[in-house]
């Protein structure tokens, strides 16, 4: 239900079943995409409920996520800017075969079955459709044969006539950013391409830029580490070539401006700031352990810290961007919560939280660093030591390793991200 604060009377009443999973709402059309039993459904502003699929099943999948939930991919549809349309995935997984689990939350524990392709082994189809509620119609993407392919970071341009998407082999190492034509599902153009011997992650979808919609950002790490990329669609040229930056494709057909550059990394995008033209980001620039806020202006790529420069900060902009809630803590800070204004770089703190463990002896919890094999590469840890610790003496020790490049366990928020298992063992 959505109520007018001022008349205190609803202007919208959609109703969907309890057990309907995957909810999408469109705030631009007051349409609600939900999936029901394995099937996609649409209510528009009036309440009416549309059944965009018929089919599914534990077999076929309709708009939930997709590809084990890689790629940065978290859902399974996405509305249109305009809210008239929706992009949704499906997925075929008849050929994958099904995976003996246990069910903990009964009472006496049960058994169920899942559908997990195991390395090597046949991996789900999925394919990409757009539905019209006005037309009660559904237009696949022509993205050709999808075995063995993987479909990624959907986005819509601002105009909600394309589909941009990326679009990788198996082997993970050649990515195309791709464009369709969202009434028709033709494909039109390869916009970018990016190989690596390795491997490449596209994480993100396209941003594009609120007071300019022929340029987008793009994340990528096509030079080593996650960085911005302005893209100008006003300079696409079909089958000519760009000058390429490092460690990029040979068949790029629009200008691609490297906007941010160093031996860090960016760990998320905030939004934009469009009386400044500027974009906000939370990277680890400072140091490895840290996340600070900064404002990138698109113009020339100048980067201003909106943050006191320490500990793990997170932030949350205001719809114009003019301001932000910067939460953060450190090894020494329990929790702050500031309000900024992104402009003029002001700051005022609206949230100080106090130790609760003042009146405690706590364990000891210090971080440092060891070089890696290569006598080069920093590795960073915590230790977290008993209540009155004695160095003469030997202790059992837990030794716990996380072997994610992206997914660190060790940074520099209050007690050095410890887990309440590693103090409750200390």
């Amino acid at each position: 239900v959505v109520v007018d604060f001022k008349s205190g009377q609803p202007v919208l009443s959609q109703e969907y079943p309890t057990e309907a999973i995957a909810l999408d709402r469109s705030s631009a059309s007051n349409s609600l995409a939900y999936v029901y039993k394995q099937n996609l459904y649409v209510i528009d502003a009036k309440g009416k409920t549309m059944p965009v699929t018929t089919d599914g099943s534990n077999d076929l999948v309709y708009g939930q996520s997709v590809h084990r939930d890689e790629f940065g991919i978290h859902k399974g549809t996405y509305w249109s800017p305009d809210g008239n349309l929706l992009a949704f995935y499906r997925m075929d997984q008849s050929m994958v075969p099904d995976y003996p689990q246990v069910n903990i939350d009964t009472r006496i524990s049960s058994t169920y079955s899942c559908k997990y392709p195991m390395a090597g082994e046949t991996s789900h189809k999925v394919t990409v459709g757009v539905y019209n509620p006005n037309t009660n119609t559904v237009v696949w993407l022509q993205v050709g044969d999808p075995t063995d392919r993987y479909f990624t970071n959907i986005s819509w341009s601002p105009d909600s006539k394309k589909i941009y998407m990326i679009e990788l082999n198996r082997d993970q190492n050649h990515a195309e950013l791709v464009r369709y034509d969202a009434i028709s599902g033709v494909k039109e153009a390869v916009i970018y391409e990016e190989k690596h011997p390795k491997y490449v992650e596209p994480m993100h979808g396209l941003l594009f830029l609120p007071w300019d919609e022929t340029k987008f950002i793009y994340q990528s790490q096509r030079d080593g580490y996650n960085q911005l990329y302005l893209f100008d669609l006003s300079t696409e040229r079909e089958g000519k070539e760009q000058p390429t930056l490092t460690g990029g494709s040979k068949k790029e057909n629009v200008k691609v401006t490297m906007l941010t550059s160093g031996q860090w990394v960016i760990k998320e995008v905030l939004g934009f700031n469009v009386k400044d033209k500027s974009i906000l980001i939370c990277s680890n620039e400072l140091h490895p352990l840290q996340s600070n806020i900064f404002k990138v202006r698109v113009k020339d790529g100048k980067r201003t810290l909106l943050d006191n420069g320490e500990g793990v900060h997170f932030g949350k902009l205001s719809p114009s961007g003019s301001l932000l809630v910067d939460s953060y803590s450190s090894p020494t800070v329990t929790r702050n919560i500031n309000l900024t204004n992104t402009v003029s770089g002001k700051s005022v703190e609206i949230f100080t939280a106090e130790n609760p463990w003042k009146d405690y002896n706590v364990p000891e919890i210090t971080s440092g660093s060891i070089k890696a094999a290569d006598g080069v590469t920093d590795l960073y840890y915590r230790m977290v030591k008993p209540v009155d610790f004695d160095p003469t003496k030997k202790y059992p020790t837990v030794i716990y390793v996380y072997g994610g490049p992206h997914a660190h366990n060790v940074e520099a928020s209050r007690n050095y991200y410890a887990r309440g298992w590693e103090i409750y063992m200390a």
